[in-house]
């Protein structure tokens, strides 16, 4: 009995130390952030060289522009560079996150705009991914909103109708696409294959995939990011991969669906023809390139590897070379004299961004500002940003890595109303898909 009683008080102490020091560590976020609040932060000015030419696009009505996250979309008009006529700019985007494409880079650009224009994002309970590898579920994969009126779609998720019956009708279809071969190496290295092939570090285990992919991908229990990984991530059934009929009618269908597909090799062309359909300035379109490996963990291709990759992933090679084609399309119609001056323009523009915030891009976790998620054996490039730049918003944007970007997000759009992982799992929203436990998706 005597035992039993000198357990409860242990316990019980143990409890009203932890209540105090909870207390204490919630006074100290708090007293850090009111010490936040009140510490002065400027804003980097940027002058772009239409500032310079008189050319840069000018905002009307400025004093309208949506407030307290209601949206209205004709608080301001700009004119668009192509047609010169005077446009509304697009705040309702569904951009479609595609692995390891660079469209990490592109969600920076959406992040940055739906914050800086307080818009309405769907944003995961958890992490910073909407139910993949599993198809987008509205009912599972997002927190809700009172009015379930949403601006930005924009964290990974394989796609399904849900996304279209999430977000607003006349939402603007954005993605990217990169070069199958770069998509396949990287993924392979990044989501660590080699352990689901049981070869853990071998150096060949690319070739040896590549020598017989079916063999493999049919004995792995996890075969997410072993084939046509773009298709994958537009919803894409993996039962249509040998079938080339059905996967040219698939790429048919997101042609028509979506109004631009970005190509990662013709990165700044893209941008151009980005910030001309949303009706953007250049400014909100700089970026600069996000969660990039290190060369140094970049695997190096043989052309018989290069041409099997493109072999087991034609379906990825006939989406990639359509949307190449159509790309070049838009670019004549735009006139290929006035993508080199706008492409020169933001190039400059980038520069100018560069070099007043970022100290290096090569930077490893421990020595970058932001510290970055890594698989094991792979390292992925950090920013460290100029002193001066350090307390500078605009630099800290450009550089913040998505994981810690979405948390800042879910938090300003939902306060402290968001359930915790035990709600989570009562709602059907389990831990993300993992069956190899060394598996993670980013």
């Amino acid at each position: 009995m005597m035992r039993t009683s000198t357990r409860y008080i242990v316990v019980l102490a143990f409890c009203l130390i932890s209540i105090v020091a909870l207390y204490i560590l919630n006074d100290n976020i708090d007293k850090e952030r009111e010490r936040g609040k009140n510490r002065r932060r400027p804003e980097l000015k940027f002058q772009s060289e239409g500032d310079k030419d008189g050319e840069q696009q000018e905002y009307k009505g400025q004093k309208n522009r949506k407030q307290s996250g209601k949206k209205n979309k004709n608080s301001y008009a700009m004119k668009n560079s192509n047609s010169g006529n005077e446009c509304t700019p697009k705040q309702d985007i569904i951009f479609t996150k595609v692995h390891k494409s660079g469209s990490s880079t592109v969600q920076n650009i959406f992040l940055r705009y739906g914050d800086k224009h307080d818009l309405t994002f769907v944003l995961p309970p958890m992490g910073h991914h909407l139910g993949y590898p599993n198809y987008f579920n509205k009912e599972k994969h997002m927190l809700h909103t009172k009015d379930e009126k949403y601006n930005i779609f924009c964290h990974h998720a394989r796609f399904s109708p849900d996304v279209t019956e999430v977000m607003p009708k006349d939402s603007v279809y954005i993605s990217i696409v990169r070069d199958p071969v770069d998509v396949f190496e990287s993924a392979f290295t990044y989501f660590k294959i080699d352990y689901r092939m049981g070869k853990v570090d071998n150096p060949q285990a690319l070739s040896i995939f590549l020598s017989n992919p079916e063999k493999y991908s049919k004995s792995m229990r996890n075969t997410v990011h072993t084939r046509n990984n773009m298709l994958y991530d537009y919803g894409i059934p993996a039962e249509t991969f040998n079938d080339e009929a059905k996967l040219q009618s698939a790429i048919d269908e997101i042609s028509e669906k979506f109004s631009l597909i970005i190509i990662g090799e013709h990165f700044e062309e893209s941008l151009i023809l980005l910030k001309d359909l949303l009706c953007w300035t250049l400014e909100d379109v700089v970026v600069f390139r996000l969660n990039a490996r290190n060369e140094n963990s970049v695997t190096k291709l043989s052309e018989q590897d290069r041409e099997r990759i493109r072999d087991w992933n034609k379906g990825d090679v006939m989406l990639y070379k359509h949307f190449n084609q159509t790309l070049w399309q838009k670019i004549a119609r735009y006139g290929r004299d006035k993508m080199a001056a706008e492409v020169d323009k933001l190039h400059k523009l980038t520069n100018r961004y560069y070099k007043n915030c970022v100290q290096s891009d090569h930077a490893l976790n421990g020595d970058a500002d932001f510290d970055v998620w890594e698989p094991r054996g792979v390292k992925i490039n950090g920013f460290i940003l100029k002193e001066e730049a350090k307390a500078n918003p605009v630099c800290e944007r450009m550089v913040k890595p998505e994981i810690l970007y979405t948390e800042e997000l879910r938090r300003k759009q939902f306060g402290t109303n968001i359930p915790r992982r035990g709600q989570l799992r009562k709602r059907g929203i389990q831990k993300r898909f993992n069956p190899n436990q060394n598996q993670r998706y980013a």
